[in-house]
């Protein structure tokens, strides 16, 4: 397989047409991403942080000044499955080679280093979700599985899985 299986093409339009986990990727490939998708959407979320795989391989969900709420980690075929779900990027698949999230001791998937983590959401950006979030009404009791709930996890009615390239990040991708 190579990135050629980018998974879309530029529309008229410019913008990239994308398909759903087309049916040329092998079923283990399908697999990975299913299971990335079920993690995705068991973690809880806080409304203003993000959900990110850190340089570590560790899935976490945290808060907008960068604080655990709950963290997973990644063995390397999922953290393709993650990577796969943006274009290809030459940088992130150099860093993701080899990298294991499962070899992470378990104090530092809460407590990582900060520079395994995004900069913290803060100043205009900051100010402006909460003005979104205040203009829509939404609190934090909208948000399904936040506050250690049990998610939905079960992805087949939640969005289509989109695979946009095949970073080639694992040992048999050599």
């Amino acid at each position: 397989m190579s990135a050629s299986l980018s998974i879309g093409s530029i529309t008229p339009g410019g913008r990239k047409e994308r398909r759903v986990l087309p049916n040329e990727l092998p079923p283990e490939r399908k697999q990975a991403h299913r299971e990335f998708h079920t993690l995705l959407y068991s973690l809880p979320l806080d409304p203003l942080g993000i959900v990110d795989v850190g340089k570590d391989g560790v899935l976490r969900s945290l808060t907008h000044d960068r604080k655990v709420v709950a963290a997973v980690p990644l063995e390397p075929r999922l953290i393709k499955a993650y990577l796969d779900l943006d274009e290809w990027n030459a940088e992130a698949e150099a860093h993701y080679r080899g990298v294991d999230g499962t070899k992470v001791p378990r104090p530092q998937w809460d407590q990582p280093n900060s520079d395994m983590l995004p900069s913290p959401l803060e100043g205009p950006p900051l100010d402006e979700t909460k003005r979104l979030l205040d203009e829509t009404d939404m609190s934090l009791d909208e948000f399904v599985h936040y506050n250690g709930e049990q998610a939905h996890t079960d992805t087949r009615d939640l969005c289509p899985i989109v695979v946009m390239s095949d970073h080639k990040i694992l040992r048999e991708d050599r």
